[in-house]
């Protein structure tokens, strides 16, 4: 059963009709690891669809930006230490980002400001698309 309304999406971009099911089908992976791990937000990384679909990452994040359109997923905003790597948080709007971020993961106490610590835009899926699909597994 496709998550996405592929008709919807064929017509209002003919040109992606070929890539839409492969998306869908990635999409149904995810949730189905998402379910596994009983984790609602499991990240979907553009980058990550983009090398699965061998696509470009502007496209994946295209792709994801219409599935956000429908409800399926949203997005968030995850920071991450330049030194380290390690996750420092994540923000529902890019403008929640804070300026300094302290960073737990340092031998001193140590600020990044916001030109020194990196930010990606990830997705997960919507909690009430989450929940119907997961009432929808128990029913069926």
């Amino acid at each position: 059963m496709p998550l996405l309304r592929l008709d919807y999406f064929q017509k209002k971009f003919p040109e992606l009709k070929d890539l839409l099911p492969k998306f869908d089908s990635y999409l149904e992976t995810k949730l189905s690891e998402a379910r596994e791990k009983a984790a609602k937000d499991f990240d979907i990384v553009p980058a990550q669809l983009a090398k699965k679909l061998q696509i470009k990452e502007g496209l994946a994040l295209a792709l994801l930006m219409l599935a956000e359109e429908k409800g399926i997923v949203e997005s968030a905003y995850q920071a991450f230490c330049p030194t380290t790597d390690n996750f420092l948080g994540e923000y529902k709007e890019l403008k929640d980002v804070p300026k300094h971020i302290e960073c737990p993961y340092h031998d001193r106490e140590i600020s990044h400001d916001s030109d020194h610590y990196f930010v990606d835009v990830v997705f997960h899926f919507a909690p009430q698309f989450f929940e119907e699909k997961e009432a929808l597994a128990v029913h069926s």
